[in-house]
C-alpha cells in the first residue's frame, strides 16, 4: 500500500520492488531492476542500471532479504550509489543482522500489534462469513486475539479458520490448545501456521500444498494454477458447477484465509497473487518428497524416484547443467509435472543447445509440460505419446505450424501457445482435442487462418484468438456460436464472415462472461486482401456483420473495434443490457445502462463518427466505469463521457471535442498527436465555433447546461484538476496550450501536472503557463523548440529533471534568444537580473544536439569587470554586465547530474563549470 501511494509515486521516479529472499545474488537483483533477460557480465549490467539510475531519484525496495555477506551488500551498494539526492534503497527482512549490514540510517523495527489492534484484525476475519457474533465466541476471540502476543500473520490466519466454523466448542479448542503457546520465532510461527493447514478441508490443502512446484516470491497467475489443479485432479467435481469455477473458489478461500497474499485483479482478465515466504516454507515441508527445484544449489543426483513435479530454473543454471539434468528425468518413474522458469530466463540461451522433448517417450505419465520455447517441429512427434498430457505450454517456439499428432492428445485440457509469432497454421484435425477447454494464441499475429471444426470443442472456455479464413474449409464465426467463450477474445478478419456463417448465426448475445472484446475486421499480415475494393460496398458489409454480431455488452470491461469501415455503428453499442432479452416498459429508460462494466475503448479511423452515445438515449449511464479511451482520427467525434481517466487523441479532431476534454475534471494522463491545423489547444475561439455548430440560442441547453465560456468556468472549477501527465506530439504550427485571450479559472489551471511527458515535434508552441504549473518536475522536449518555451520551462518552479533530445539546428542552448527574454530594458538600467531560472533543476540530459556548441551563450557567463574609472562612460554597459554576471550565480545552482550523448560539436568551457557549483555527475 505504500509503495503503491499517490504521494510515493510522485516523489519518486522510478519505483522498483525487488523480492530477494534466500539468495542474495547482485547480478539477479540488478536484471530485475532493469528488466533484463540476457546472460552479461556484471560490467555490463552495472553500467546499464546506473544509466537508468543516474541523477534519478529512484526508490528501489529489496524485500524479504536474509544475507549477511556484507561484501555482496557493499557491491550492490557502490552500484546503486549513483541517484540524484533523495534517491532511496529500502530494505525489508526478520533478521536484525541484516539490518545492522545493510543499515545507512537507524533501521525502523516494527513493532507488535497491541491486544486491541490484534482482536480487531482477528474480529475482522472471524465474523465475516456471518458467524454469529454471540457474546461467549467475543470473550472467547478476545482470549484467543491476546495470545497472538501482536504477530498479524497469525491473528488473521486463526481468525480466518474460525471464521468458516461457529462452533463454539471449536473456539474453545483453539484457545485452549498450544496453539496460542508460542515465541515470536519464525519456527514457532510456522508451527501455527502449520496446524492451521491441517485444518482445511482436504480440497483445499491438496491445491495449496502444490504451490510448492513454485519458486519463491513467484507471482502465481490464477488462470494458470487454476489449470495446474484441474491437470492433477485436485478440484473435486460439484454438481452444476464448472471445475474452474469450483478453483475460483478454492482460490478466493485461500486467499481469504490468508494462505494467499496481495490479491491484485488485472483489468478482469488474470487475477494474480504470491505466497509468503513462510506458506512458501510450509508448502515445501508437505510436498518434500514429491516436488523438486533444480536450481544452483541442487544438483541432478538428489532426485529420487519418488519426485513427482520438477522445477528447472535456468536463469541459474549453465548449459551442461540443464543437459545433465534432462538425461537424467528418465529414470524418474512416475513424473507427472515439468516446467522450466526462471526470474530471467533467456531462452534462447538454452534452446538451441538441449532437446528437452527427446526424452519424453521415457515419461508417459506426465500430466503437466511447460517448456517455453524449447521445441521444434520434430520434436513435437514425441509429444504425441503423452496420453496423459492434460497441460502443455510451449509458447515463444519459432515453431510455424503443429503437427497433426498433437490432436491425439485426448485428455489436453490447455495449449499454450503465445506469441509463437511466426506460426501460421493449426492442425487439421484440432476438433478431435475432444477434453480441450483452453487455447491461448496471443501474440500469434501471423495466424492466417483456423480449421473448420473449432466449434465440435464442446468444453472449450478459452480461445483468445479466432481467426477467420478464406477457404470453405476454413473456420467461420457461426461456429464458436454455441461455445461458452469466457475472459478475453480478438477476431480477426471480420470482413472474410461469409453470408452462409451470417444466415447460420453469429450472434454473441448469449457470451455474456467475455470482458475483453477486440473485433478487427482486417489483418496486418493478409497478403492476399484486396486493396482496390469498393469502399461503399465494404461499408455497406462491415455494417451488415457488424449488426448480426449482437455483442453482449453486460459484462465487457475493454472492447476495441479496429478497421471497421461502416458509417453507423452497430446497434448493440446503444443498447442497454437490461433491455437485453427483457421487455420494455415505461421506466425502461430510467434502467439504460451503456456498457456497464467497460473500462477500455479504443476508435480508429471513423472518419463520419460524430457522437459515442445517441442524443436520444439518456446519457446518465452511459459508459459508468469507462477510464482510458483511445480516439485514432475520428475528426467529427464531439462530447466525451465525463469520468474519463486517461485519453489519447490522434489526429485532427474537432471544437466540440476540445471543449468537451476541457471538461473532464477525473483525467490524470492527456495526450495529443498529430494535429497540424490546430495553432491553440485550449482557447476561446472554438468556444464560439461550437456554439455556432449547435445554434447559439440553444448550444448550452444542448451541452447539457456546463457548456458556456472560460469565463463563466472561473469561479466554479479547476482547470485539469487531477491531470498528471501530459503528451504532446507533431502539431507543427501549435503556438498556445491555452489561449492568451481566455481567462484561466481564478482558481488555477493544471496543479497536479507534474510530467510534461512529450513535447514532440512542435517547433512553434511558445511559452507554458508557468504561475499555474507548480508541480511540474519533469520536462521531456524531441526536436526543435522555441525560445519562449524553453525560457519559460527555465522558470518553473519546481522542475527537477529536463530531457533535451534532437535540437539539430542550435549552436547555443541558451542564446542571444533566451537572453532577451531573461533581461529587458528597465531591468538592465535598474542593475538586475528577473526571477531565479532552473531553482529546482537536479538533472539535465542533452542528446543528440548534432550543432551544439556551448550551453550558455558567453554574455550570460561573463564576469563583471572593473569599471577604473570609466563608470561614468560606461554606466549602461556596466549595469548590463553586472546584471548578467548577477543572473548568472544564480543559474542551474542546485544542478547535479549533466548527461550529454551525441553532441559532437559541444564544448564545456571553464567559466560554465565554474557556475555548476553543484555538479558531482557528467556523462
Amino acid at each position: 500500500m505504500v509503495f503503491n501511494d499517490h504521494e510515493v509515486f510522485r516523489h519518486f521516479d522510478p519505483k522498483f520492488w525487488v523480492c530477494v529472499s534466500d539468495e542474495f545474488d547482485t547480478k539477479l537483483i540488478i536484471k530485475a531492476i532493469i528488466g533484463a533477460n540476457n546472460e552479461t557480465s556484471l560490467n555490463i549490467l552495472k553500467d546499464s542500471i546506473q544509466d537508468k539510475l543516474k541523477g534519478r531519484r529512484y526508490l528501489v525496495v529489496l524485500d524479504d532479504v536474509w544475507n549477511e555477506d556484507e561484501e555482496a551488500w557493499a557491491l550492490l551498494r557502490s552500484i546503486l550509489d549513483c541517484g540524484a539526492n533523495g534517491a532511496f534503497v529500502l530494505t525489508t527482512t526478520c533478521k536484525i543482522n541484516v539490518a545492522r549490514i545493510m543499515k545507512t540510517i537507524r533501521p525502523f523495527e516494527l513493532l507488535s500489534l497491541s491486544d486491541k489492534e490484534c482482536w480487531l484484525l482477528f474480529e475482522h476475519r472471524a465474523f465475516m462469513h456471518e458467524t454469529p457474533k454471540t457474546t461467549n465466541l467475543i470473550d472467547i476471540g478476545k482470549e484467543i486475539a491476546r495470545k497472538c502476543k501482536g504477530v498479524p500473520l497469525v491473528a488473521k490466519t486463526l481468525g480466518s479458520q474460525l471464521g468458516f466454523n461457529g462452533d463454539e466448542k471449536e473456539w474453545c479448542r483453539i484457545r485452549d490448545s498450544d496453539i496460542c503457546e508460542f515465541s515470536k520465532n519464525e519456527n514457532s510461527i510456522l508451527s501455527i501456521i502449520r496446524l492451521s493447514y491441517y485444518d482445511l478441508p482436504y480440497d483445499l490443502r491438496r491445491c495449496f500444498a502444490f504451490c510448492a512446484i513454485f519458486p519463491k516470491d513467484t507471482v502465481i497467475e490464477k488462470e494458470r494454477l487454476i489449470q495446474l489443479w484441474m491437470a492433477h485432479d485436485l478440484i473435486p467435481p460439484y454438481t452444476n458447477q464448472e471445475v474452474e469455477d469450483a478453483g475460483n473458489r478454492i482460490w478466493k478461500e485461500l486467499c481469504w484465509r490468508s494462505f494467499f497474499q496481495d490479491e491484485k485483479e488485472n483489468k478482469g482478465r488474470n487475477d494474480t497473487v504470491y505466497t509468503t515466504c513462510m506458506m512458501h516454507d510450509l508448502s515445501q515441508s508437505v510436498m518434500k518428497d514429491e516436488c523438486y527445484m533444480m536450481n544452483a544449489k541442487r544438483s541432478s543426483n538428489d532426485l529420487g524416484r519418488e519426485i513427482r513435479h520438477v522445477t528447472v530454473m535456468e536463469d541459474q543454471l549453465d548449459q551442461t547443467s540443464v543437459k545433465t539434468f534432462v538425461c537424467s528425468l528418465k529414470e524418474i518413474g512416475g513424473l507427472q509435472s515439468i516446467m522450466f522458469g526462471g526470474r530471467n530466463i533467456n531462452y534462447g540461451k538454452v534452446s538451441r543447445e538441449i532437446k528437452i522433448v527427446s526424452v519424453l517417450k521415457e515419461l508417459l505419465p506426465l500430466r503437466v509440460l511447460e517448456v517455453r520455447q524449447h521445441v521444434q517441429y520434430q520434436d513435437l512427434s514425441y509429444v504425441s505419446r503423452l496420453k496423459h498430457l492434460r497441460y502443455l505450454d510451449i509458447s515463444y517456439s519459432m515453431i510455424t505450424t503443429l503437427p497433426n499428432s498433437i490432436c491425439e492428445l485426448f485428455n489436453l485440457q490447455t495449449l499454450k501457445l503465445n506469441d509463437c509469432y511466426k506460426l501460421k497454421s493449426l492442425p487439421r484435425n484440432m476438433r478431435n482435442l475432444i477434453s480441450l477447454r483452453h487455447l491461448y494464441l496471443e501474440g500469434c499475429h501471423r495466424l492466417k487462418y483456423m480449421p473448420r471444426g473449432m466449434g465440435q470443442l464442446k468444453h472449450l472456455k478459452t480461445l483468445s484468438l479466432l481467426v477467420i479464413g478464406k477457404k470453405e474449409r476454413d473456420c467461420q464465426l457461426d461456429e464458436i456460436r454455441e461455445l461458452n467463450i469466457r475472459g478475453s477474445l480478438k477476431i480477426k478478419n471480420l470482413g472474410r464472415v461469409s453470408d452462409a456463417s451470417i444466415a447460420g448465426g453469429i450472434s454473441m448475445a448469449k457470451k455474456t462472461s467475455i470482458n475483453y472484446l477486440f473485433l478487427e475486421w482486417t489483418s496486418d499480415y493478409d497478403e492476399d486482401e484486396e486493396e482496390d475494393d469498393d469502399n461503399r460496398i465494404k461499408s455497406t458489409r462491415h455494417e451488415k456483420i457488424g449488426e448480426a454480431l449482437e455483442v453482449s455488452t453486460e459484462g465487457l470491461k475493454i472492447l476495441r473495434m479496429s478497421g471497421y469501415k461502416g458509417v453507423n455503428p452497430p446497434k448493440w453499442v446503444g443498447k442497454s443490457s437490461p433491455s437485453i432479452g427483457s421487455s420494455s416498459s415505461d421506466d425502461s429508460e430510467m434502467m439504460i445502462v451503456l456498457f456497464p462494466l467497460l473500462e477500455e475503448l479504443s476508435i480508429h479511423f471513423r472518419m463520419n463518427l460524430r457522437e459515442l452515445v445517441s442524443p436520444t438515449i439518456p446519457s446518465t449511464g452511459a459508459f459508468p466505469n469507462l477510464c482510458k479511451l483511445e480516439i485514432y482520427y475520428c475528426p467529427k467525434l464531439g462530447s466525451l463521457p465525463p469520468h474519463l481517466k486517461s485519453l489519447k487523441v490522434h489526429g485532427e479532431c474537432s471544437d466540440e471535442l476540445f471543449y468537451s476534454i476541457s471538461n473532464l475534471s477525473a483525467l490524470t494522463h492527456l495526450s495529443f498527436y498529430g494535429m497540424d491545423k490546430r495553432s491553440v489547444l485550449f482557447g476561446a475561439g472554438y468556444m464560439a465555433s461550437s456554439s455556432q455548430i449547435l445554434g447559439d440560442n440553444n448550444s448550452k441547453a444542448q451541452l447539457g447546461g456546463v457548456r458556456s465560456t472560460f469565463q463563466s468556468l472561473q469561479s466554479l472549477i479547476v482547470l485539469f484538476p487531477l491531470l498528471e501527465k501530459l503528451d504532446i506530439s507533431d502539431m507543427k504550427n501549435l503556438r498556445e496550450l491555452v489561449s492568451p485571450t481566455t481567462t484561466i479559472p481564478s482558481t488555477g489551471a493544471f496543479p497536479n501536472l507534474c510530467s510534461l511527458r512529450r513535447i514532440d515535434n512542435c517547433p512553434k508552441l511558445g511559452a507554458l503557463p508557468v504561475p499555474h504549473l507548480k508541480a511540474l518536475k519533469r520536462v521531456i522536449v524531441w526536436s526543435e523548440c522555441s525560445d519562449e518555451l524553453l525560457y519559460s520551462i527555465s522558470n518553473l518552479s519546481a522542475l527537477t529533471r529536463l530531457y533535451l533530445d534532437g535540437l539539430n539546428e542550435r549552436s547555443v542552448l541558451f542564446g542571444v534568444g533566451y537572453m532577451a527574454l531573461m533581461f529587458d530594458d528597465d531591468e538592465i538600467q535598474l542593475g538586475r537580473g528577473v526571477r531565479t531560472t532552473f531553482q529546482s533543476l537536479q538533472s539535465l540530459s542533452i542528446w543528440r544536439c548534432k550543432k551544439l556548441r556551448r550551453l550558455f551563450d558567453s554574455g550570460m557567463i561573463m564576469e563583471e569587470e572593473s569599471t577604473n574609472g570609466c563608470e561614468n562612460q560606461q554606466k549602461h554597459h556596466h549595469h548590463l554586465q553586472a546584471g548578467q554576471t548577477e543572473r548568472a550565480r544564480g543559474l542551474m545552482n542546485s544542478l547535479t547530474d549533466l548527461y550529454i550523448y551525441d553532441c559532437p560539436e559541444l564544448m564545456i568551457s571553464v567559466e560554465e563549470f565554474g557556475h555548476l557549483n553543484s555538479l558531482h555527475c557528467l556523462s
